[in-house]
């Protein structure tokens, strides 16, 4: 059931996906999906996303020269400045050094 809800996130990170939507992925109501969600892989339905959305950032920022606005569109983030936000939950190096780090 999580896995099939962890597929989904994973195929298409920039959805805005809702707990009722991923449930129904997943064959379960939303509010077992997050027990179980949880219980199976220490953390929530919106960390996966968030992790699953900063590493698209991630792969966009190094093979690709999209402005930040952008990268943060097709990562579905609503700004650049929001995907910021979450990334230095998970980051210490801000994502212009990512970029910066993997060259040309």
């Amino acid at each position: 059931m999580v896995h099939r809800a962890q597929d989904a996130i994973a195929a298409d990170p920039a959805r805005g996906w809702s707990l009722d939507e991923l449930g129904q992925v997943a064959g379960a109501s939303a509010r077992n999906l997050s027990r179980l969600f949880m219980a199976h892989t220490g953390m929530s339905v919106t960390m996966a996303m968030q992790r699953a959305r900063l590493a698209l950032v991630n792969d966009l920022l190094t093979c690709t020269s999209l402005g930040l606005e952008e990268v943060a569109a097709r990562a579905g983030f609503a700004s650049a400045r929001h995907m910021r936000r979450v990334w230095k939950q998970y980051h210490s190096q801000a994502p212009s050094q990512i970029r910066a780090a993997a060259g040309p």
